[in-house]
């Protein structure tokens, strides 16, 4: 498909994909079951903290295709 997207976890290499608008919740979920403790300790420190998790390339990608994570 060419709505699909691969976001890549920058704390385990983890490989994500869905479709354009599932990769962001599905990435928060991975990110969520997988980094528990790294995440609680960034949701104090800074707004969303997921995107602590993404590269940049990836988030120029969610900046592009206007979908929030």
């Amino acid at each position: 498909m060419g709505d699909d997207r691969i976001f890549t976890c920058t704390a385990c290499e983890a490989e994500i994909s869905a479709d354009a608008e599932s990769t962001p919740k599905m990435f928060k979920f991975h990110v969520k079951s997988e980094h528990k403790g790294e995440l609680q300790q960034l949701e104090g420190t800074r707004d969303r903290s997921y995107r602590a998790f993404l590269s940049d390339q990836d988030m120029e990608k969610i900046r592009n295709d206007d979908v929030p994570i």
